[in-house]
């Protein structure tokens, strides 16, 4: 009879586990590999989700060209976001929608000043996320938003100089 005695050894069965599934040696760390990542990816989609709105309500507030600049930076935040979520769902199968922005402007400089100061901390983020991935694409991906990021730090500070 059946005496519920269901001890098992836990690294047969994942040794089993893993040449039924074909999954090579240490695939428990390229899972945790890949949940670190998508953590990741799920941040910075937040953060270019969060800028696309920011921008255009702040190109609400101005005209001509520096209108147009912020929402061409509108645009880019828009596309790169576009391009986080296809890398992200080819990592997990998954979907990931970023939360809804809608920003409260108080001030145009104080907005821009703000927006300055965070684009030069995700510059360092996605530079740092280049060094640590461990999947190709991203690296790519990575290296150039930090770029892109740079490149918009300075655009929003010609705008400051401009304004003031």
């Amino acid at each position: 009879m059946d005496n519920g005695d269901y001890c098992y050894d836990k690294e047969k069965f994942d040794a089993v586990w893993r040449r039924v599934t074909g999954a090579p040696e240490g695939s428990g760390n390229l899972q945790t590999a890949a949940k670190e990542e998508a953590a990741r990816l799920r941040g910075f989609m937040d953060d270019e989700a969060a800028d696309a709105p920011l921008y255009e309500k702040l190109a609400g507030l101005t005209g001509g060209c520096r209108q147009r600049l912020l929402l061409r930076l509108s645009c880019e935040a828009k596309s790169r976001l576009k391009k986080l979520r296809a890398c992200y769902y080819i990592l997990t199968g998954e979907t990931h929608l970023p939360p809804a922005q809608c920003p409260v402007v108080y001030s145009l400089t104080d907005a821009l000043r703000h927006k300055y100061t965070a684009l030069g901390t995700r510059s360092d983020a996605y530079l740092r996320a280049s060094a640590e991935t461990t999947y190709a694409d991203l690296l790519e991906i990575y290296r150039a938003y930090a770029m892109d990021t740079l490149r918009h730090r300075k655009t929003l500070a010609g705008l400051i100089e401009n304004l003031l």
